[in-house]
């Protein structure tokens, strides 16, 4: 086994799990500078079993092994490479969730050159290569996939600054300006639309303007500047070693970092434990028959008090607002039908469209 010099490893002696000294095996633990996330290191095994040898023995010793490795190391990402002949990994692949990757022969016709590993999403297509030296066996390369990059690292986002004040701004604006007036001056009804809309656009331009602000998509949605720049004075402050400015403005850093997310739940997340969707949904289930209805109604009050009827004009208008769509149907016709010297009144079908506007 060939590990690069900039790989830390470690090799492991798994001899307590099976003493036989007749199996060629090797194991070791690697770990690269890059991992994918949910391992933590690589547990590699070069394996040669000879044509002769049976089976059994090795199958028994590589799943001692490998249950081994499992109970030590239980985030290890597993490769198991070598010229394994005609051993059947059947009960490695089942016990251990293990692929074998070569899909093509490696001496002449026969595939005993075999990778089995827990890893096949993170790499690519084996490929086959030359052979080495006086070997006849064909080499495999298997290389990692690249770490794909996030499409976009930042996010700009263009917005207007809505607070009340500005709001405010903009209603004087819009009494000051005689908006009747202005639309006189022109005739036709697309330059009237133009106008008016370039009326608002220069009271929104002038009072509230458009702003830019960058989000990066790794920080959180209550990170502002001032916390931002903590951050940035703090790092420097460690890289140079001056300890004691370090101190303090991690000390700042971890006050404002309090402040950013209570202002934040403050202004997105408080106001959500007033609302009770459970209790809207109970009426709504009460009012198309899906529930029991209650003696009382005094949630329903409040969900529809911005109607402003009194309990018997609501009950008129929800009946009023169910008959409706009945109104606009014509009576049905009555047709004799004479059918083997039988009659039967039928009623006339009749098909009508309607538009929806």
């Amino acid at each position: 086994m060939f590990i690069k010099e900039t790989i830390p490893f470690s090799v492991l002696d798994l001899s307590e799990v099976d003493e036989s000294p007749d199996f060629e095996v090797l194991w070791a633990k690697l770990r690269p500078t890059r991992l994918p996330r949910d391992l933590s290191s690589i547990t590699s095994g070069v394996i040669y079993h000879p044509p002769s040898a049976p089976d059994s023995q090795m199958q028994g010793h590589l799943l001692k092994c490998l249950t081994s490795v499992e109970s030590q190391h239980p985030k290890s990402g597993i490769l198991l490479v070598g010229d394994l002949n005609r051993l059947n990994e059947a009960t490695l692949k089942f016990n251990f969730n293990l692929k074998q990757i070569v899909h093509f022969p490696t001496r002449g016709k026969r595939f005993l050159d075999r990778i089995l590993t827990n890893l096949k999403d993170f790499y690519y297509k084996a490929i086959e290569r030359p052979k080495i030296g006086l070997s006849d066996h064909s080499s495999v390369e298997i290389q990692p996939k690249l770490r794909a990059k996030p499409s976009q690292l930042k996010k700009t986002i263009v917005s207007r600054d809505f607070r009340p004040s500005k709001r405010h701004a903009m209603q004087i604006y819009r009494e000051k300006v005689d908006v009747p007036r202005l639309l006189d001056t022109v005739e036709t009804c697309a330059a009237k639309v133009s106008l008016f809309e370039n009326i608002v656009k220069t009271g929104l331009d002038l009072i509230i303007s458009l702003g830019s602000k960058t989000n990066r998509r790794s920080e959180p949605p209550w990170l502002n500047d001032k916390l931002k720049n903590l951050i940035k004075r703090s790092q420097c402050a460690l890289a140079k070693g001056t300890m004691d400015t370090f101190r303090t403005l991690r000390n700042c850093v971890n006050r404002e970092r309090k402040i950013c997310r209570a202002k934040y739940y403050e202004a997105k997340v408080s106001h959500l434990r007033e609302n009770k969707p459970s209790a809207w949904w109970k009426e709504v289930k009460k009012l198309s028959g899906m529930s029991s209805a209650s003696e009382t109604r005094d949630d329903t009050s409040i969900l529809l008090q911005h109607l402003n009827f009194s309990p018997g004009d609501l009950a008129n208008y929800i009946t009023s607002a169910f008959l409706t769509p009945i109104q606009s149907f014509e009576p049905l016709a009555i047709l004799l039908i004479h059918h083997k010297s039988t009659t039967k009144v039928m009623p006339e079908i009749r098909y009508r469209s309607f538009q929806l506007l």
